[in-house]
């Protein structure tokens, strides 16, 4: 790792979005996007604490403690997805649970950053879908609150083009590219998250967030053109090429890969 690279412990924690492994992907490497953002951010030490089917709660008793014994500098979390998924979902029930990991993660030195889901309204319905989106606002809200990063993939324009496995739920490894991807841009150095030791953290983290939601807007797309240059990287064609209808797939000569 070298000076310029902010992150030393990487922890990932959460349900089967930190690790599911995907459907394979021709011309795509069978790499989880965890461990696509180890490979380009190479990190000393990482951790995925994850947990298929976990829920908040669960993901609170179990993957916390050890996570905080862990003291990680960036800590990935997506929780919530299992909760929000039922019809019993209670937003007021759940957020003791989200606010309890990203307060104590937030407080041990991290910078939390949380996924939402992509648009799953086409396999569990409109019902569903919108259970998930008001769980990502609650994420949001949480995470801003401690100063930390919510990446909201719901209406992320690579969906159009086959993220989802067969299930219709988890990502195949051209989403695993795409997250990766969306990841790397929010915390690229030109993001403001350079000196992670002496500095204004709190402010950092608030400038990582406000530029990446200036890349959002640029052009008129959910990505922008830093995003681009990462998705390019990663052997993901630009929203803009889909525009112009050109193809999406595996950067040419190769397997899309993860610069380091």
């Amino acid at each position: 790792m070298t000076e310029d690279q902010a992150w030393h412990r990487i922890a990932v924690l959460g349900d089967s979005i930190a690790v599911h492994r995907g459907d394979p992907v021709d011309g795509y490497p069978t790499r989880t996007w965890a461990e696509r953002l180890v490979l380009a951010l190479a990190p000393d030490e990482y951790r995925n604490f994850g947990v298929s089917g976990a829920r908040a709660a669960q993901i609170r008793a179990g993957q916390l403690a050890p996570a905080l014994t862990f003291r990680p500098d960036l800590a990935i979390l997506a929780a919530g997805a299992n909760d929000a998924a039922r019809r019993s979902f209670r937003p007021d029930l759940v957020e003791p649970d989200l606010a309890g990991m990203i307060g104590a993660l937030s407080r041990s030195g991290a910078l939390v950053v949380t996924l939402g889901c992509f648009d799953l309204s086409r396999t569990l319905g409109a019902e569903t879908a919108g259970r998930l989106r008001n769980l990502g606002r609650l994420t949001e809200r949480l995470s801003h609150r401690h100063g930390g990063l919510h990446i909201d993939f719901s209406e992320h324009p690579e969906q159009r083009d086959g993220v989802l496995g067969a299930d219709g739920l988890h990502i195949n490894a051209r989403g695993h590219a795409v997250v990766a991807a969306t990841l790397l841009t929010a915390l690229k150095p030109g993001h403001g998250l350079r000196d992670r030791v002496g500095g204004d953290v709190g402010g950092q983290r608030r400038a990582v967030d406000q530029h990446h939601r200036e890349d959002e807007r640029a052009g008129g797309s959910r990505l922008g053109v830093g995003a681009a240059a990462v998705l390019a990287d990663q052997g993901v064609a630009p929203p803009l090429a889909q525009e112009r209808g050109q193809a999406v797939g595996p950067a040419e000569g190769g397997h899309p890969g993860v610069t380091s």
